[in-house]
């Protein structure tokens, strides 16, 4: 199998392209203005959607897909604070719902969240301008936002633009947290801890919407090959999808992924995106356990 054009975005993107799990042959795609389709990868058709309710100037507007809806970070601005609030998609009726704004007295922004269950979301947020954060918990079905009394102290590096649950539901991840930027951020919720991972190699965090894993792109001149996190926050797969020579041209860091059956990306930094299917023998690392709290 290789990597694949497909066709070109039909409008003029806003600020960056997001993308959705691959869902069957089909993506969602949103941008930074209030551009949303659907793309299938078959037919390779485009369908305009509802428009997102905000604008998402300077968010990262990944697409998380559960419980047969989409959602993303919500609200831009010029200036912080933004990304207020999450919204949700539902293919069904073509229609958007939202969140309450976060209410938090020192915020400045959700970068990532991730699902603990259908009604139970964790999100990263940056909480000023000395860099420090915070996972803070929102249920759903009650619109309630609440934070815990920790926070992770200024730190070295902190965006966590993706994050996702651990295996054993007690920790919260967070990409490019701590004293380099190749490290991630675990919270420990029982006990309201931060603490950081060792360094991954030469790696750059990418942004999608897997439930499992946290992609990056290992350096290798341009043409980087891929690889990925797995939950158990311990194994890191070097290597998993080829090189994409398409992105000599540049690239958004921004995935969308099929477990490990697919991935799309972008090839110039607007279009054509691309498409491998199928995969190649991975080799594996195990990073020490001892390591990871």
């Amino acid at each position: 199998m290789a990597w694949v054009a497909q066709a070109d975005i039909p409008w003029a993107m806003v600020g960056g392209l997001y993308f959705s799990p691959i869902i069957g042959a089909d993506v969602y795609i949103l941008d930074r203005g209030q551009n949303f389709y659907r793309f299938n990868i078959g037919t390779q058709q485009y369908t305009a959607l509802a428009n997102a309710p905000f604008i998402g100037t300077n968010v990262f507007r990944t697409l998380r897909h559960r419980n047969g809806m989409l959602y993303c970070i919500d609200v831009g601005g010029g200036a912080e604070p933004f990304g207020r609030r999450i919204s949700w998609y539902n293919p069904a009726t073509n229609t958007w719902a939202s969140s309450s704004q976060c209410p938090f007295a020192v915020f400045r922004g959700i970068k990532s969240f991730c699902f603990a269950d259908d009604d139970t979301i964790w999100a990263w947020v940056k909480r000023n301008a000395v860099v420090s954060y915070k996972c803070v918990r929102y249920v759903i079905s009650t619109d309630t936002w609440t934070e815990f009394a920790n926070d992770t102290g200024a730190i070295a590096f902190g965006v966590a633009h993706s994050a996702i649950m651990s295996n054993d539901g007690l920790r919260v991840f967070g990409v490019l947290m701590g004293l380099a930027p190749t490290r991630y951020g675990i919270y420990t919720i029982a006990t309201d801890a931060y603490t950081y991972s060792p360094v991954i190699g030469a790696i750059a965090w990418s942004t999608d919407g897997d439930p499992l894993r946290l992609w990056f792109t290992k350096y290798a001149g341009v043409n980087t090959r891929y690889g990925y996190l797995e939950n158990d926050g311990v194994t890191v797969v070097n290597n998993y999808w080829p090189a994409n020579a398409a992105r000599a041209a540049g690239w958004s860091g921004t995935l969308g992924v099929s477990g490990l059956n697919a991935i799309i990306d972008q090839a110039d930094g607007v279009n054509p995106m691309t498409y491998f299917n199928g995969a190649i023998v991975p080799t594996v690392q195990t990073l020490p356990a001892t390591e990871i709290t």
